[in-house]
């Protein structure tokens, strides 16, 4: 007895569902990049946070810039100032669908979303302590700086997105010690980056990349010129280097590539001459970039197509063998 040829009903699923792929071709690339920095303090040698007193001069400026491109569209902006307390909060940079609201530093997983790039950044807090006189510009007491940047572009069709956000924890912090002595910078940080290709990203030509980058630069008119650059290695005048926060992360074929470092991070200057104008300039950067290139539409429809057909043209030469 000749039993019925026949093909599975989940086969002949999978086949109409490669078929119908070809709606969206859905690559699914996606690259996020979220550097957070907090409790960020300017203190002694004991890590007491300094006080107004211990500077004879300080001149602070904090500034950010953003930007987010999609398909050719970019939107930006920046801003600066130096008035502590302080908040500054750059309104998001977004362009697309972006599903995600302002502030929003979620660490996303490999899973792609809409078409969108979208950028953010976000500074608060005092890392000294200010006893309200009139000597500089800000009052209060050191409460710790909270500094936190993401960049994050996602595309699910064929395009090109980037995004870059920039932000000086204190940049141009320009001080005079009115003793000689050395100065400490201690913080806890949470740096992620992810790049993810989807499985029917076309390879080679789709890409997904994420960088971050921090580092402190202390320079003086005595000639004194030192950067920490936390890389994970503890080097000279570190004293908590536990992961590196100048990194990156890239995928050039499909699948997912991630980074994760949380720790807390501590140096010591060299010693400071009293009298020795001083500048310390902090960089904080994030920046993500993807481009995306899919099979295209007829080939997978043609492709489901066939296999639909070749499925039920085997059916009937058996049927006809029989």
């Amino acid at each position: 007895m000749n039993k019925k040829p026949g093909f599975s009903p989940r086969l002949i699923a999978m086949a109409l569902a490669l078929g119908a792929a070809a709606s969206n071709a859905n690559a699914g690339v996606l690259a996020q990049g979220v550097l957070e920095i907090k409790n960020f303090f300017l203190t002694d040698t004991a890590g007491t946070p300094l006080k107004e007193s211990d500077f004879a001069a300080l001149v602070a400026n904090h500034n950010t810039d953003a930007f987010a491109k999609l398909n050719g569209v970019t939107v930006s902006d920046s801003r600066s100032d130096n008035v502590y307390p302080y908040t500054m909060d750059l309104p998001q940079q977004s362009v697309g669908a972006n599903p995600y609201g302002e502030n929003d530093y979620t660490h996303r997983p490999p899973i792609y979303s809409t078409n969108y790039a979208r950028t953010d950044t976000f500074l608060s807090g005092n890392s000294i302590n200010y006893d309200k006189s009139d000597t500089f510009p800000g009052s209060g007491s050191a409460t710790g700086v909270t500094a936190q940047v993401v960049g994050e572009v996602s595309l699910n069709t064929t395009g090109e997105a980037t995004t870059q956000a920039n932000l000086g924890l204190q940049a141009d912090f320009v001080f005079v010690l009115p003793t000689t002595r050395k100065i400490r910078l201690q913080f806890d940080a949470d740096d992620y980056l992810l790049a993810f290709l989807g499985p029917l990203a076309k390879v080679p030509g789709s890409t997904a990349f994420a960088s971050s980058s921090w580092s402190a630069a202390l320079t003086g008119d005595d000639g004194t010129s030192y950067t920490f650059a936390p890389n994970g290695v503890l080097d000279a005048g570190e004293l908590l280097d536990p992961c590196s926060l100048n990194t990156s992360r890239s995928r050039l074929i499909n699948g997912v590539s991630t980074y994760s470092c949380i720790g807390s991070f501590a140096v010591e200057s060299p010693t400071l001459t009293a009298g020795v104008l001083y500048q310390l300039a902090i960089r904080h950067t994030i920046s993500t970039d993807a481009d995306k290139l899919v099979p295209e539409p007829g080939t997978l429809a043609l492709l489901g197509a066939g296999l639909v057909a070749g499925m039920f043209g085997a059916t009937r030469r058996r049927r006809e063998q029989a």
